[in-house]
């Protein structure tokens, strides 16, 4: 396998790089998970493990890891976007037994006082891969004030509460990836609450995937595992050394795929004008 001998020659070399292999990301392609699964989700973390007594106290953690406890991880913007589409999808979500519809937001969206060409804006579906408008309508969802309890009927009142959790859940997973002023522990703390919100609501229907699709509550719990893991993996590393969230994505690998893809083309446009120049010669 490929990304196996990947890992197995930078694990060979670090004596000279200094470099340790910690995580393993992807973005939501499903090929890449299942070989991801086999090489992070192979045994339990044994308890000889340096950073097993950082993290057993954790409860519902999932503690299978691959060897040097290697963990996969799924980038966060990736995650943002999907839990976007999700709430947008035809079919809507389930929230404590609240179906949720586009035309259910748009209504709260404007009694709360945001206007049209914002609501359009936010709730544009033609457009799944736009990290800001995925940002855009999960903050205005976290933002909804709380649904006048006189003027409002019991099925409004019901409605706008799931709406508020939706919105819940998606500031504690968005909020540690934004806010600069809070510290690690802080930012640990808002995605133990999302994990744990997830599973509430992911649980609390029999048709699951009527909340989220089962996919994106998988790369929610992948994701904050793999933060947990890996902070813990610079603490018994290196103690004095700062640890960022956002350097979890995979930012750095989609620039420099970026880069080759251009020297590539690059390359196939100079070997093509080269042809040409030859053929023209010629003839």
């Amino acid at each position: 396998m490929l990304l196996q001998a990947v890992v197995d020659a930078t694990n060979d070399d670090q004596n000279l790089t200094t470099l340790r292999v910690i995580s393993l990301a992807s973005d939501r392609e499903s090929c890449c998970g299942k070989a991801l699964a086999k090489l992070t989700y192979v045994a339990p973390l044994a308890p000889s493990s340096p950073i097993y007594d950082q993290l057993a106290h954790l409860d519902l953690m999932d503690y299978f890891v691959g060897p040097d406890d290697i963990t996969a991880n799924k980038d966060y913007k990736h995650v943002f976007k999907w839990l976007r589409n999700a709430i947008l999808r035809e079919n809507g979500c389930v929230v404590r037994s609240v179906h949720l519809t586009c035309g259910l937001i748009c209504k709260h969206l404007s009694d709360s006082g945001f206007t049209n060409a914002h609501i359009n804006y936010v709730l544009d579906p033609t457009d799944k891969q736009d990290i800001v408008l995925a940002y855009a309508l999960l903050k205005d969802l976290w933002s909804l004030p709380l649904a006048d309890p006189i003027s409002s009927t019991p099925t409004y009142i019901k409605v706008h509460e799931a709406l508020c959790i939706y919105g819940e859940l998606a500031y504690h997973l968005v909020f540690p990836y934004i806010c600069i002023e809070l510290s690690l522990s802080e930012q640990l703390k808002h995605l133990s609450a999302a994990m744990h919100l997830t599973l509430v609501l992911y649980v609390l229907d029999d048709a699951r995937s009527q909340f989220i699709p089962t996919p994106l509550f998988l790369n929610i719990g992948i994701m904050i595992k793999n933060t947990f893991f890996c902070a813990v993996k610079v603490k018994i590393d290196h103690p004095n050394h700062l640890f960022f969230l956002v350097l979890l994505g995979t930012d750095h690998l989609e620039s420099l795929f970026g880069i080759l893809c251009t020297v590539r083309l690059a390359h196939a446009l100079a070997s093509e004008t080269s042809r040409s120049m030859l053929h023209s010669h010629v003839f």
